[in-house]
């Protein structure tokens, strides 16, 4: 199972880094609280694409953001990973996802221990990404 944390919390071996040093992060800079949901939608919009791109052969490829939206900031800590980077992550996560065992993907959003969705993190979209891949996997 996947949950959202926040890397604030205590540390746990299972935890999983995804923050904007890593190939899961948001590339999308968030200036503001007034922008978390145009930076959400824009990532996973840069998420899908990058998808279609690895779907297609170009799996080597850069994605920039700026496709996506020309006026959102991009991230100086953003690590520009390939299209092959960001789906392998992905992937390694299908099989934490069918455990039992809890796994925080974490970044800098939201606790673990939060009641609602708020705020709206990044890892919303990576959590369904990878649970549409697991369910697939299973009725394939």
């Amino acid at each position: 199972m996947l949950v959202v944390g926040h890397l604030k919390e205590r540390q746990r071996d299972s935890d999983i880094r995804c923050d904007r040093a890593t190939a899961l992060g948001n590339p999308f800079d968030l200036v503001s609280e007034e922008f978390r949901d145009k930076v959400c939608d824009a990532h996973e919009a840069y998420l899908k694409l990058v998808i279609r791109r690895y779907n297609a052969g170009m799996k080597d490829q850069y994605v920039d953001p700026r496709e996506i939206s020309k006026t959102l900031p991009i991230s100086k800590v953003w690590k520009t990973p390939s299209t092959k980077d960001i789906v392998f992550k992905l992937h390694q996560l299908v099989p934490l996802y069918k455990e039992k065992k809890v796994y925080r993907v974490r970044c800098w959003c939201r606790r673990s221990d939060a009641v609602e969705l708020v705020p709206r993190c990044h890892l919303d979209t990576v959590v369904r990404c990878v649970k549409y891949w697991s369910e697939k996997s299973v009725s394939n």
